[in-house]
């Protein structure tokens, strides 16, 4: 569903917000400017407000026009870039960062986008395939990776389809076969896990400052595992590690949580609400609606934003 000004409550979900530049090719960030562009957009048509506040609006139907400014995986070009403008013009955000990032942790999905932005996808899928022919020829005929037909439809959308398709395999594969996977790419093109950990997501003092200064900080699990290729009792770990550091760091509760790679279930919500999570974010493209479910949330992406402003106001 694409943007629209008719949408009276919506809630906006942002990624990187940093400028270009060729050794992050495959970050796509939303540019400084275009996020100004952005804020100043729903700063003068909308409300910039809270997600319980949103929900709520919208299970009254009341007329005023709100909306929400999320940020997933608390990544420091957040902290340096979107924080200032929010500041600036009087917003706030909600940020869900990734808990196990704290210790240095590089998630697989960020692993992806700086192998794909220093190398090639197409090496990158003849590097895996080979690997899994090589190490894992058990493997092969169930995971070996096409450059021509998409695995799935139900996340990786906007990429292309050998993108597509290898991040979406860093999903499905047994993790032991990943994680050798991803530690014999970073080997073979000599990077350091940690310190791009630290070059890429705030620490825990950023995110202390941020909900000192007023944003709103939820959840986004601990290693930003897809929770519908993990078993259950994982995924229960992964809500209430999060949850207890959060909690420990801001002395307060956790209630909002964006499901990483968006992928909520029955069991999922069942263990949110043991969690006391009370909201739930997906990343279906529609507004906020009155009969909308508490723990499936919609997000429209920026993109649709740039994409309304660019075809209906510029």
């Amino acid at each position: 569903m694409s943007f629209s000004l008719n949408d009276k409550h919506v809630i906006i979900k942002y990624h990187y917000i940093d400028d270009p530049y060729d050794d992050r090719n495959a970050f796509h960030p939303c540019s400084v400017n275009e996020f100004e562009r952005q804020v100043l957009f729903f700063k003068n048509n909308f409300k910039i407000t809270t997600v319980d506040e949103v929900f709520n609006a919208a299970q009254k139907e009341l007329p005023e026009k709100m909306c929400t400014l999320t940020f997933d995986d608390g990544l420091r070009d957040n902290y340096q870039n979107a924080v200032p403008i929010l500041k600036k013009h009087g917003a706030i955000g909600t940020f869900f960062p990734i808990t196990k990032t704290f210790e240095g942790f590089l998630p697989a999905t960020h692993k992806m986008h700086i192998a794909l932005s220093l190398e090639g996808v197409d090496k990158l899928v003849d590097i895996f395939n080979t690997f899994l022919k090589n190490s894992f020829p058990q493997y092969v005929k169930k995971f070996s990776i096409s450059k021509t037909k998409r695995i799935t439809t139900a996340r990786k959308i906007y990429d292309e389809i050998p993108t597509a398709n290898l991040k979406e395999t860093m999903n499905i594969i047994p993790r032991t076969v990943r994680d050798l996977f991803l530690n014999f790419l970073f080997r073979e093109l000599k990077l350091d896990e940690k310190k791009f950990s630290g070059e890429l997501f705030m620490s825990p003092g950023d995110i202390r400052e941020l909900h000192k200064e007023g944003h709103i900080i939820g959840s986004h699990s601990h290693s930003h595992e897809a929770f519908d290729t993990i078993d259950s009792l994982i995924v229960k770990e992964e809500v209430a590690t999060a949850k207890r550091i959060l909690d420990d760091l801001l002395e307060s509760s956790t209630s909002i949580f964006a499901y990483p790679q968006s992928a909520p279930n029955k069991n999922v919500v069942d263990i949110l609400k043991e969690q006391k999570i009370r909201f739930a974010l997906t990343t279906k493209p529609r507004s906020v609606s009155l009969n909308d479910d508490p723990y499936l949330i919609p997000r429209y992406d920026t993109n649709h934003v740039r994409d309304f402003i660019k075809e209906k106001i510029l």
